[in-house]
This record gives structure tokens, C-alpha cells and sequence, in this order.
């Protein structure tokens, strides 16, 4: 091969090479291009993301953002020049080039790789000649420039710039538009990024925060923004409005917090804060709405059942309420627009109940618990402040008390009363309802054993307040001489946790003899005040009688004629008002009666044995059962005919009530001087048996300080006993005023010697005290005992002065009785000579003799008069007398009714004159007899009779005994002053057991009317031999505890068989017949030897009269 041909091959080589080399260079800056534009894009893209990140006032401090982004920005050009190799290495490969031109070329495939590997070096065994042809034809037909030989690939390749172009050409103009829309925030967030590392170092503040946030307001209010931005001095609160540009206001910090006003929001309001360092809030809005207005309300109030009030409802204007505790409130309201939340605060503003909202109702109930003012809160949907809410709810929430009770009769401890029921006044209250009372009984023995409680309910029914009278009634228990009834009131309300209330506790003592001698007292006064009560309302209602009487003569007499057979309606009225004021009298009268039978019987029940006080009683129940009409039929008969009567009967009628009304007023006036007279005697009992008692009392008192010990005991003991002594002379005092009064002054003079002679033994008690408690025991139980020696003769000066005025009243009471026979004779006498003179008179002598039975007729009544003041109606058969006074006055009025007609058809006037005389002679006889029984009304006592009154006299002293055991123990006397007690006791109980011996044997000679009474009398013997050897023990107490209540139910026994009713059949027995004599003239009572006549007695002096009367006595005695 030439050398021309071989400088030809080279040339053709070459340019194949520069071909390829040219498209290479091209296909690489075209990539490189395309990197360069995709990291210029990227680049912008992190400088606008930067921009976005980054505030108005820059990076924040210390964030690490900035660093982020610079890293990011940095790692474009490593990572482009990564890329661009990497695309190049693709692109621009030696087969994927040599192929594009070949297809570029309209050569064969490989032809350019063939002839680029046929330039650098031919292959072993290839021609040169077809070596140059080849690099010749391919070099031929690479002569165009790179762009066109890069072929597919370079379009490719273009391709790839233009998208990279296009996204440089796209964030590029972003980046301009960010630069632009906010330079100051684009530039200060590219400072950043050429300075990541002090961004980052920068110190951190903390976050910026606004209030209220996004909110919906009131329209047209004006919102108040409270800004914090801590370590800041300052922020820039920026808003806009819709359609309205962004306004801004610096708002000056105190302590990273400040605040400022946006105007009034009417539109949708878009607000925040930037702060220097670049912080920023997020942006809140404010939404403007209407107000919500809550006016509509209503209020149901539901009471609870216990206050049976009804239920009440209030709308809108709500006044103060009181409720009671457990009152439920319905709450109702409903407001303008949707409501979101309602409340009720307290005054504290503490939620105390959530409303239940639906839409613009709310709803919601409600058990108060306590007083205050409650105000509604309410919102909207979207949690704004009602505009206008329900006024406050002011209200007072009265808690359930419990129930108060207090027994205010008799309120105090006290002794119980004879008959064993209590009355008791208890005052109940509740602020609602009280379901029942409750009295709450417990009896204690006198040596200290208390019995189970024992409760009495009396139902309420839910009132508010009572006044409860119930009897506490213990007549059923067995109770003995110093027990003690302890009792309290409790009361439970309608509540339905059942409150309960208490009262004080009180105490009734059962008091012994003494004590039993004082209440019977006191009953006598206060029936005696009853009895005078009744004696003025029956003077009052004979006044009105009278003038019932008069008043209707007088207009009976003016309508003669006018009104015949009628009366006037109201005169019937008046009429019938006086008979039923009289009915109630005389069931008044039949009341006190009662009262003194129960009054009885419970003394009986109690021990007490006073055959005096027993005879008393029953005498002044024979004086009330006699001030009432015997005939209540022919009452009860007037007062059913009344409106039927006519004029005369009318007046007929007003004048017998009218005579009824007198002797009822007559009849309780003598009734209440002997009640008095009884209250005086049995005050005199009492206090003497107080004075006794207290006198042995003293007595022990006085040897229990000589045996020594115990001072401030002895001398507490004392000052116990000076006080009783103290009551004592309050007593004497108030005996000595009754009897000045009752006008016994003999006995008032025995009164008063008592007094001072208690005055004496109290001087001595106080000296002894004041002795005891400075240790001087031997000279106080010398005190002692003298007190003790001046109040037993205090007790005999007082025995001695009751027996005085009782003498005095039996010589008062025979003189009235002796006084009153001889009237009666008197009167008889005068009667016999006026009958003899009326046989044969004619009409004229027996009207002249009208005038001399008219005279005998006031005679009877000055009789009957002087009778009831001289006797006081103390005498025996006193009744039995008047009604033999009453017969006379009856025969009287029949001798006068025959003289004035005597052609009448009945008794002649001499018939009925005598009469009179057989009814004036019972007169006499009946007084004389009552003399001779004066002072011996128990004489006549039957066996049986005398058997019960033992029986209760043995109970009473077994009552004694144990009453003084029980007291002994709390004493708490010396050995040796306990044992003379003791023995002492041990004594009275032997006698006890003799005379229970000796009942026993003339039991059984009677037929054992009490039963066995051995029994008894063995116990009573064993009592005695335990107290003998010195035992008083609770066993001992017990037992004659049971002996005592055993003698008293034995001594019931005997007097309910002595009274029965009961009609018993026996059979019978051997008897022998006699032979029936006449009537002797002794056994009609008619005298033997007649007075002299009237006219005759009346000619002597009074003196020679009487002495004439009391011989015929004597002589028809005989």
C-alpha cells in the first residue's frame, strides 16, 4: 500500500473518530445541560420551600431547618455532576452512539463501530486495501455535524434538556414571584441559609400564642386579644377583614403579655401575631353571630310527700323560694337560637347541675341541698356567653329538724298519785308532721333493779303540732313504797329517714304512808274547790231560775188572751238552756262523787289504812250523793216536755227548777264546809305523820354521828333533813291559816306551839350540820338528837291539837243534835194540840188555823237549818234525818192542801196533822240516836269488816317496814347504828308475823274468810329471823316486797267478796221454828210517854224545857 493510500486510510480513520468523539461531546453537554437545569430547578425549589418554612421576621431560633435545606442545596451539585457522569456513561456509550449514526447515516448496523475498530487497529489478516475502502465509505458518509449524526439518541437526549429546561424556566419565575410577593421574609430566609449554623446556635424563645383563638362573637362586638410572646417586647397583631385589606398593630409587651382591641366584628375577622424573632400564631377567625337571648323559663316545684304540700309552678319571674329539704325542681326554658351548654352555678360559681339541651330547649331536675343564690350560664353552639339568661334563682333550702317534744305537765319530778295514773300534758312540734308520740315508761325498784322499758304510742297522723294529754296509767303494775317510775316522751316525725326527738326524763316516786296522807290531802282540797266551784255556778244558775220565773209570770199574764196555750219560743230556749246547765252540774257533782270512791280505793290499794280518812271519804260521798235530785226521770221528763207545756205548766215547771237549783246551791254549800273540814283533818294526819317520820329519821341521823364517820356524808345527810324540816314549817304555817280561817282557834294555838317548837329543832339541825362537816360528830349527834327530841314533840303537839278540835267539833255537834230533838219535840207537840183543834172545826176555824201551820212550816225549815250549820253535816244518819225532816214538810203541806179543801176527796187535815207529829218524833228520835253514835261509827262494824281493816293495817305497817329497809342502805349508817336499825325492823316484823298468828286462828274459827293465813305469817317470821341476824340484802328487800303486795291483794280479796253482788245459793241448815210475837212499842219506836203539848212547853223557859224533853227521853229509853 502507498503511502498516499495509507495517509488516506489514516484520514478516513480519523474522521470516523472525530465523528464519534463530535456526537459524544454534543450527547454530553446536552446532559450536562439538562443536570445543570434539573438542579437550577431544585435549587429554587428548596430557596421557595425556605421562604415558605421560614416567618415573616426569619428562621426561628435554633431551628434546624435552615441547616436541612443548605445541606439539601449543597448535595444538588455532587448529586448533578453524579447524575450527569452517570447519564453519560448511558448516552453516551460507543455501540449506542455508532448505532444512531449508523441508522443517521444510512449505514448498515456496526458499519461506524466497525470502521472506528478498523482506525485504532486492523484485525490480523485483513487486507489494507479493503481496510481503507471501508474507513473511506463510512468516513464519506459521516461528514454531517454531531447534532445530526446524534441521530435517535440525541433527540433523546434533547428531549430530556427541554424537560430540564422547562423546569429552571418554571421555578425560576416561583422564585421571582416569592422574592417579589415578600422580599423581606425570601431574603431573610435565604440569609438564613448562607448562615444554617448560627440560625441553629441562635437561643430558642418560646412559642407565641393568642387569645380568644377561633371564636364565634356577639355581632358588632368588640374583641379583646390578649397576645403572649414571652422574652418579647413587643408583637405585631395583624387582621383582615373580607373584601378589606390586612390592617396591623404593634401591641406593646409587660412580661410577655399584652393586649389590644380589634374593631368591631361585623364580618368574618382573620387575625394573628408575628413576632420579631420570626414567630407567628396560626391564623384564628372570628365569626360574628346573633346573641343568644334565654327569657322563656318555667319552674315546677314537687314537695316531698311527708309535707303534704300541694305543687307549685312559676314561669319567668321567679320569686325567692323556701323549700323543705328533698323539694324536686322541674326546670323548662327555651332560648332564641340553638343553645350548646346551660348550667346552674353556685354562688361560687361551681357547677351543681348540667342542663339537658336539645336544639334551643333545655330541660333538667334538681334536688337542692343547700341555700344560696344559683345564676344560669348558658352558651350556643359554638361556646358563646348568652346574651341574656333567667334572673338568679334565690333560694333558701329549710333542712328537716328533728321533732322537738317536752312533757310541760308536770314537768318536774314528782310523787305519783294515789290512784296510780299520772295525767301528763306533752308538747309536740315539726316543722312538717309528726307520725306518732311515744311515752317511754321504766319502772325501778326502791333497792335499784330497773324493770325492760315498757313504751305507750299514741298515734299522730302526720300533724305539725300537738298537745297531747295522755294518762300515764301504772295502776296494773305492781309497785311498791320507794320505787320509782322513770318516763320520757319520744316522738317520731313523717320523715322518711324517721326522725326521732326526746323529752327530759322525769321520775314518780312512789312515796310511802306519808307521803300517800299528803295526797289524800291534797285531793280534798281540790275537790273542795271543785264543790265551791259548783255551789256559785249553782247560786248563779238559781238567780237566773228566779228571774226566768218572774220574767215569765210577767209576760204570762200581758199575752193572757193575746197567746193563749203558747210561750214564747226564745223563753223555751232560755228554759232549756237552764235545765241542761243544771244536768251539767249535777253530772259534775256525780263526777267529784266518783272521784272520791276511786280516791278510796286506791289508798286502799296502796297500804294506806286510815279507818278515819276511809270514814270521811265515804261520808262526803253520801253528802255529794245527796245534793243531787234523787228522782233524775221526772228531770229528764221536763226537759222532753218542755216545748208541749203550756203557760201554766211552763210556770209550774220554772218554779220547781227553781227550788231544785236552791237546795242544789243549799246542799253544796254544806257539802263544801264539810270538805273543808275533812281537808283540815287529814292535813292534820299528814303533817303529823310527816313530823313522826321525820323525827325518827332525825333520829337515826343522830346515832349514826355518835357512832362517828363519814363526816361530809352525816352532814350532807343533815342538810337534806333541815330542808325536809324547812317544807315542814311551810306546812305548819299553811295548817295554822286553815284553821284561823275555819275559825278553830284552840287548835291553831296547838298549830303554833308546833311551829315554834320546829323552829327550834331546825336551829339545832343547822348547828349539827355546821358541826359534822368540821368533824365534830360527838357534839353534832348531840344537836342532833336534841332536834330529833323536839320534832317528836312537834308530832305530839300536833296530835294533841287534832284531837282538841275534833273534840270540840263532836261536843259542838251533839249540842246541835240535842238542840235540834228538842225542836222537834217541840214542833210535834205544837202540831198534836193544832190537830186536836182541827177535829170537828168548821171551813172558818180550820182557815184560822192556817196561819198556825204556816208558822210550823218555817219552824221545820229553821229546823232543817239550824241542823246542817250546827253539824256541819259531820253527825251519823245525818241523810237519814233530813229525809225525815223532808217526810215532814211533805205531811205539812198535805194538812195545809186538806184545810183548805176539806171536802176533798183523801185524808182528812187531822189525818195528815198526825202525820206530821209521827214524822217531827222520827226527827227527834233520829237526832238523839245520832248523839249517843257520835265518836263510836265503828262500833257496829261486822266481823269481816274488821278482819279487812286489819288485814290492810298489817299491809300497811309490812309497807312501813319495807319503805325503812330500802332507805336504810343508802344511808350508809355504821356497823352499829345499822344494826340497832335492823334489830329495830327485825322487831316490827315479829309483830307483823303475831298478829298475821293470831288472824290466822280466828280465821279458822270463821271459815277462814282470807284463807290460809299461816303462809303469810311463816314468811313474815323468816323476814324476821333474817333481820335479826343482820341481813338486808337485796333477797330480804325482795321478799318483803312480795309480802307486802301478798297481804294487800289478800286484803282486796276480802273486800270484793264483802261487797259482791253476786247472788250464791246455799243450803240450808238446822234451824228451830219460834213462835212470832206482836211488835213491841220500842220496836215501832213510838214513845211510851208523850210529851207535854206544845202550848205547855212553849210557856217554860228554854233551860226548864230542854231539861223537860231529856226526862221524857230518859224515861221512854228505859
Amino acid at each position: 500500500m502507498t503511502a498516499r493510500e495509507r495517509s488516506a486510510m489514516r484520514a478516513a480513520g480519523v474522521r470516523i473518530g472525530a465523528a464519534v468523539e463530535g456526537v459524544r461531546a454534543y450527547l454530553s453537554r446536552s446532559l450536562g445541560l439538562m443536570v445543570v437545569g434539573w438542579c437550577g430547578a431544585l435549587t429554587l425549589a428548596v430557596l421557595i420551600l425556605a421562604a415558605a418554612l421560614a416567618g415573616d421576621g426569619g428562621w426561628s431560633a435554633g431551628s434546624p431547618v435552615p441547616l436541612v435545606l443548605t445541606l439539601l442545596v449543597l448535595a444538588v451539585i455532587p448529586a448533578g455532576i453524579w447524575r450527569w457522569r452517570r447519564l453519560g456513561g448511558h448516552w453516551c456509550a460507543e455501540h449506542r452512539i455508532t448505532r444512531s449514526m449508523d441508522r443517521i447515516a444510512g449505514l448498515e448496523e456496526g458499519a461506524v463501530l466497525g470502521g472506528l475498530e478498523l482506525s485504532r487497529k486492523a484485525p490480523p489478516g485483513t487486507s489494507p486495501g479493503l481496510r481503507a475502502l471501508a474507513l473511506r465509505r463510512v468516513g464519506r458518509k459521516l461528514s454531517g455535524d454531531p447534532k445530526t449524526l446524534s441521530g435517535g439518541v440525541g433527540e433523546q437526549v434533547k428531549a430530556r434538556v427541554r424537560r430540564g429546561t422547562i423546569a429552571f424556566a418554571v421555578t425560576l419565575p416561583a422564585a421571582l414571584l416569592v422574592m417579589g410577593a415578600a422580599p423581606a421574609r425570601t431574603f431573610s430566609a435565604w440569609d438564613g441559609l448562607l448562615n444554617p449554623l448560627a440560625v441553629l446556635a441562635a437561643p430558642v424563645l418560646p412559642p407565641v400564642d393568642l387569645e380568644p383563638g377561633t371564636v364565634d362573637v356577639a355581632r358588632g362586638a368588640v374583641v379583646a386579644v390578649t397576645a403572649h410572646a414571652p422574652l418579647r417586647d413587643s408583637v405585631t397583631l395583624r387582621w383582615d377583614v373580607t373584601g378589606q385589606v390586612t390592617r396591623s398593630r404593634v401591641i406593646a409587651l409587660a412580661e410577655g403579655t399584652g393586649t389590644a382591641s380589634l374593631p368591631p366584628v361585623n364580618a368574618e375577622v382573620r387575625y394573628w401575631i408575628e413576632a420579631p424573632d420570626g414567630a407567628r400564631t396560626a391564623v384564628h377567625v372570628l365569626t360574628p353571630v346573633d346573641p343568644l337571648f334565654v327569657s322563656s323559663f318555667s319552674l315546677e316545684v314537687t314537695y316531698p310527700p311527708h309535707t303534704a304540700l300541694p305543687p307549685g309552678e312559676y314561669r319567668n319571674e321567679m320569686p325567692p323560694l323556701s323549700v323543705p329539704a328533698g323539694t324536686h325542681l322541674r326546670m323548662r326554658g327555651e332560648g332564641s337560637r340553638a343553645i350548646g351548654s346551660g348550667t346552674l352555678m353556685d354562688d361560687q360559681q361551681r357547677p351543681v347541675v348540667t342542663l339537658d339541651v336539645s336544639g334551643t330547649r333545655f330541660e333538667a331536675g334538681w334536688f337542692p341541698q343547700r341555700s344560696g343564690i344559683y345564676t344560669w350560664h348558658f352558651t350556643d353552639a359554638v361556646g358563646g356567653e348568652a346574651a341574656s339568661a333567667p334572673e338568679p334563682l334565690v333560694l333558701e333550702v329549710i333542712p328537716d329538724r328533728p321533732p322537738e317534744v317536752a312533757i310541760v305537765f308536770p314537768g318536774h319530778d314528782t310523787i305519783m298519785p294515789v290512784n296510780l295514773r299520772q295525767p301528763l300534758v306533752v308538747h309536740t312540734r315539726d316543722d312538717h308532721g309528726i307520725e306518732r308520740l311515744e311515752i317511754v315508761v321504766q319502772r325501778v325498784s326502791s333497792f335499784g333493779e330497773a324493770d325492760d322499758p315498757v313504751v305507750h304510742a299514741v298515734e299522730l297522723g302526720g300533724s305539725a303540732g300537738a298537745v297531747v294529754r295522755p294518762v300515764l296509767d301504772v295502776s296494773g303494775w305492781t309497785l311498791s313504797p320507794g320505787d320509782t317510775i322513770r318516763y320520757r316522751a319520744r316522738v317520731i316525725d313523717n320523715h322518711p329517714s324517721r326522725q326521732a326527738g326526746e323529752s327530759a326524763e322525769y321520775r314518780l316516786w312512789m312515796g310511802g304512808i306519808a307521803e300517800l296522807e299528803r295526797a289524800a290531802q291534797e285531793e280534798l282540797e281540790r275537790t273542795a274547790e271543785g264543790v265551791e266551784e259548783l255551789a256559785e255556778e249553782a247560786r248563779l244558775a238559781e238567780e237566773e231560775a228566779r228571774e226566768l220565773q218572774q220574767r215569765n209570770e210577767r209576760e204570762t199574764e200581758a199575752s193572757r188572751g193575746r197567746r193563749e196555750g203558747q210561750s214564747d219560743f226564745a223563753e223555751r230556749e232560755e228554759i232549756a238552756q237552764a235545765l241542761e246547765r243544771q244536768d251539767e252540774m249535777m253530772q259534775a257533782v256525780d263526777s267529784l262523787q266518783r272521784e272520791l270512791a276511786e280516791l278510796r280505793e286506791a289508798l286502799k290499794d296502796a297500804g294506806l289504812a286510815d279507818p278515819e280518812l276511809d270514814q270521811g271519804l265515804e261520808d262526803l260521798e253520801e253528802l255529794l250523793e245527796g245534793a243531787t235530785p234523787e228522782d233524775r226521770e221526772e228531770f229528764d221528763e221536763l226537759r222532753d216536755q218542755l216545748a208541749e207545756m203550756d203557760p201554766d205548766e211552763l210556770q209550774a215547771a220554772l218554779e220547781e227548777m227553781a227550788l231544785d237549783q236552791e237546795r242544789l246551791r243549799e246542799r253544796l254549800e254544806e257539802s263544801l264546809r264539810q270538805f273543808r273540814e275533812e281537808a283540815i283533818q287529814q292535813d292534820f294526819r299528814a303533817t303529823t305523820r310527816e313530823a313522826r317520820e321525820l323525827a325518827e329519821e332525825q333520829q337515826i341521823l343522830a346515832d349514826a354521828m355518835m357512832e362517828g364517820g363519814e363526816e361530809a356524808l352525816r352532814a350532807g345527810q343533815q342538810e337534806v333533813l333541815e330542808a325536809e324540816a324547812e317544807e315542814l314549817q311551810r306546812q305548819l304555817e299553811e295548817l295554822q291559816q286553815r284553821l284561823q280561817e275555819a275559825g278553830e282557834q284552840g287548835a291553831g294555838a296547838g298549830v303554833q306551839e308546833a311551829r315554834h317548837q320546829l323552829s327550834q329543832a331546825r336551829e339545832q339541825m343547822r348547828q349539827a350540820a355546821q358541826l359534822a362537816s368540821q368533824g365534830q360528830q360527838q357534839q353534832a349527834g348531840q344537836q342532833a338528837g336534841q332536834a330529833a327530841g323536839d320534832l317528836s314533840e312537834v308530832s305530839q303537839q300536833l296530835g294533841e291539837a287534832q284531837m282538841q278540835m275534833q273534840q270540840e267539833l263532836m261536843n259542838a255537834i251533839r249540842a246541835a243534835l240535842g238542840q235540834t230533838a228538842s225542836d222537834a219535840l217541840a214542833l210535834a207537840r205544837t202540831q198534836s194540840e193544832l190537830r186536836g183543834r182541827m177535829q170537828g172545826a168548821n171551813t172558818a176555824e180550820l182557815a184560822a188555823l192556817r196561819a198556825d201551820e204556816a208558822a210550823i212550816a218555817q219552824g221545820i225549815r229553821n229546823l232543817a237549818e239550824n241542823y246542817a250549820e250546827g253539824t256541819e253535816m259531820a253527825a251519823p244518819g245525818a241523810r237519814d234525818l233530813l229525809a225525815a225532816v223532808g217526810q215532814a214538810m211533805e205531811h205539812l203541806d198535805g194538812t195545809i192542801g186538806a184545810m183548805e179543801n176539806p171536802r176533798a176527796r183523801g185524808p182528812s187535815p187531822a189525818a195528815e196533822a198526825e202525820s206530821v207529829v209521827r214524822s217531827l218524833n222520827e226527827v227527834a228520835r233520829l237526832a238523839m240516836t245520832s248523839g249517843q253514835q257520835q265518836g263510836q261509827a265503828q262500833a257496829s262494824a261486822s266481823g269481816s269488816e274488821q278482819m279487812m281493816q286489819q288485814m290492810q293495817q298489817l299491809a300497811q305497817q309490812q309497807g312501813e317496814i319495807m319503805q325503812d329497809a330500802s332507805a336504810l342502805t343508802p344511808m350508809r349508817l355504821g356497823e352499829e347504828t345499822m344494826a340497832e336499825q335492823v334489830e329495830e325492823m327485825a322487831g316490827r316484823q315479829e309483830e307483823v308475823a303475831e298478829e298475821l298468828d293470831e288472824m290466822s286462828e280466828e280465821g279458822a274459827e270463821q271459815g277462814d274468810p282470807l284463807g290460809d293465813l299461816s303462809a303469810f305469817a311463816e314468811e313474815a317470821r323468816r323476814l324476821a329471823e333474817a333481820l335479826a341476824q343482820g341481813r338486808l340484802d337485796p333477797e330480804v328487800l325482795r321478799r318483803q316486797e312480795r309480802l307486802f303486795h301478798r297481804l294487800l291483794d289478800a286484803g282486796r280479796t276480802l273486800e270484793r267478796d264483802e261487797e259482791s253482788e253476786e247472788r250464791e245459793s246455799e243450803e240450808p241448815g238446822a234451824f228451830e221454828r219460834a213462835g212470832v210475837s206482836a211488835l213491841s212499842a220500842g220496836d215501832m219506836d213510838v214513845l211510851r210517854f208523850e210529851l207535854p203539848g206544845a202550848a205547855a212547853l212553849r210557856a217554860l223557859p228554854p233551860a226548864q224545857r230542854a231539861l223537860v224533853i231529856r226526862y221524857f227521853e230518859r224515861i221512854n229509853r228505859r
